[in-house]
């Protein structure tokens, strides 16, 4: 399994960015537009403007009534990140078989 497979998310947590795996939490300095650019042909999708995802870990979705969901992850933590109304669309297509 590549570094890329093992990620889950990836996080803005105030000035710093989150990759998390099933195991660990790494902070980073680099972006989300920065990791969205490198992880984009593997399978991650932006979540939302702070959030990428990894499709190959997205257990399910569940919808706010106002077009965005919430999004959660098959890892330890049951990670539940946001999808925003605005990117929500592009993350129901890419997750259609």
């Amino acid at each position: 399994m590549s570094v890329a497979e093992s990620v889950t998310s990836a996080e803005r947590v105030g000035r710093r960015t989150v990759l998390r795996t099933n195991e660990h939490e790494y902070p980073t300095y680099y972006t989300i537009d920065r990791l969205e650019k490198r992880l984009g042909a593997n399978g991650f999708v932006r979540a939302n403007p702070g959030a990428l995802v990894n499709l190959r870990f997205v257990d399910h979705l569940v919808p706010n009534g106002d077009g965005s969901y919430d999004l959660y992850l098959k890892d330890r933590n049951s990670t539940v990140i946001t999808v925003s109304r605005s990117r929500s669309r592009q993350l129901l297509t890419s997750l259609e078989p």
